[in-house]
């Protein structure tokens, strides 16, 4: 069992990890209460790797900017 992280993380290294989370959503758009009206309409749900090969390197590069680095 892992028992509680949150004092080893900074701030922003916790945001980053609940913005990773989110951006992994597939529900339904209007059930997802963190997002505002305007985030809604602009909202795409999360897609499998591979669909095609530009939107894998689109996908990977998101990946890079959501990590959060070892301490």
């Amino acid at each position: 069992m892992m028992g509680p992280h949150g004092s080893h993380l900074t701030l922003d290294e916790q945001l980053l990890i609940i913005a990773w989370i989110r951006h992994l959503y597939t529900g339904d758009v209007e059930e997802a209460d963190w997002l505002t009206d305007e985030q809604k309409k602009a909202f795409k749900p999360y897609k499998e790797h591979g669909s095609s090969s530009d939107e894998a390197q689109k996908v990977a590069a998101a990946d890079e900017v959501c990590k959060v680095s070892a301490r």
